[in-house]
C-alpha cells in the first residue's frame, strides 16, 4: 500500500507543477528580454535630483536650474538641429540626457538658440516641440501602436504677454518658466499623431514634467519623465515589466509649430540622426537602438 501511495504521489507531482507552469502568465507571456547589438545606447539606471516635482515647485523669483547637474549622469547626446524655417536656417545646438529607473525614462534637454517661434504671427511667444519617437516592437517597421511623447513649450516673451494663455515669470538674469501645454503621447497611424485622435482610451504615459527658459540667451531646458509600463493602453507602445531587457529604435525631433499653417504635418523641423519628417513611410530599421535593461535594477532601486 505505501509503494503504491508513494508510486501514485510520484505521478501526480509533475501533472500538479506542469498544471502551474502553463498557468502561469510567463508561459504565455515571457519576459522579453533582448539581444544587445553593437553601437547601441544603453541608457544607464539613474533618477533626476532634485526631482521633477521640487524644481517645478521653486518659488519666485524663479531660481534656474541646470539641467546637467539634475541629469547629467544619464547616457549624454550632443547634436545640432537644423531646423529650415521660410526665411532662415536655424542652428539649435542641444544636449540630451537620458537615463531610468524601475518606473520611469528620464528625459532631459538642453536647447541653445531655441528663440521664439520665428513662423508665429505674435511674436511675444513661440512654441518649441521636443518628442522622442519609439520603434517599441524593434521590427524596423513602424505599426499602429508604436509610442511617442511629446513635449511641447510654450514660450513667453517678458511683455505683451496674452492674459490667461502664456504667462510666466521671470527674474532679473533672463530665467522664466515658460507654460507647457502638457507631455502628451503620440502613436503611429500613418503619421505620428495624438494618440488621444486614434485610441480609445488614451492614457497620458507621462509621470510628470518642468522647463525654464533664459529670454536673453534662447537657452531652454526640459525634463520629462515617461512611465516605462502603462498596462491595457494603446496610446503607449511601451509596457516593460521587471526583469526585462527592451531594444528599441528611436528618433529625437525638436522645431517650432506652423502656426500660420492650415494642414496637418507642415512644422518646421529637424530629426536626430537624420531627417525623416513628415515620415513618408514607415520604415524605421535605420534609427539607432535605445537599451533599457531591467534585468538587474542597482542596488537602492
Amino acid at each position: 500500500m505505501q509503494s503504491r501511495r508513494v508510486i501514485f504521489l510520484s505521478l501526480l507531482f509533475p501533472i500538479i507543477v506542469a498544471g502551474l507552469v502553463i498557468t502561469s502568465p510567463l508561459y504565455y507571456h515571457p519576459l522579453r528580454r533582448d539581444n544587445v547589438p553593437i553601437g547601441a545606447y544603453t541608457i544607464p539606471w539613474m533618477t533626476p535630483n532634485p526631482s521633477i516635482a521640487v524644481l517645478g515647485s521653486i518659488a519666485t523669483p524663479l531660481l534656474p536650474w541646470n539641467i546637467s547637474s539634475v541629469i547629467g549622469n544619464g547616457l549624454k547626446l550632443e547634436i545640432n538641429f537644423r531646423v529650415v524655417l521660410p526665411k532662415e536656417t536655424l542652428i539649435v545646438t542641444a544636449t540630451i540626457y537620458l537615463g531610468h529607473d524601475s518606473d520611469y525614462l528620464y528625459l532631459g534637454a538642453t536647447f541653445r538658440g531655441a528663440w521664439l517661434d520665428p513662423t508665429a504671427s505674435a511674436q511675444a511667444y513661440g512654441s518649441d516641440d521636443f518628442q522622442i519617437l519609439f520603434d517599441a516592437d524593434n521590427d524596423g517597421q513602424l505599426s499602429y501602436p508604436e509610442a511617442a511623447s511629446d513635449l511641447p513649450t510654450y514660450i513667453c516673451a517678458p511683455v505683451n504677454e496674452r492674459a490667461g494663455y502664456c504667462q510666466p515669470y521671470y527674474n532679473t538674469a533672463g530665467w522664466g518658466r515658460p507654460n507647457l501645454s502638457g507631455a502628451g503621447d503620440r502613436a503611429w497611424q500613418g503619421n505620428w499623431e495624438d494618440a488621444s485622435l486614434s485610441c480609445p482610451s488614451p492614457f497620458n504615459s507621462a509621470g510628470g514634467w518642468t522647463s525654464e527658459y533664459n529670454n536673453n540667451t534662447g537657452t531652454l531646458e526640459l525634463l520629462l519623465a515617461r512611465h516605462l509600463s502603462v498596462p491595457n493602453t494603446c496610446g503607449n507602445g511601451i509596457h516593460m515589466r521587471s526583469g526585462e531587457r527592451w531594444v528599441m529604435g528611436f528618433l529625437l525631433q525638436f522645431g517650432y509649430s506652423n502656426t500660420n499653417a492650415s494642414m496637418p504635418y507642415t512644422d518646421f523641423v529637424d530629426d536626430w540622426p537624420r531627417l525623416a519628417y513628415p515620415f513618408p513611410t514607415n520604415d524605421a530599421s535605420w534609427w539607432p537602438k535605445l537599451v533599457i535593461d531591467l534585468t538587474r535594477p542597482p542596488l537602492g532601486y
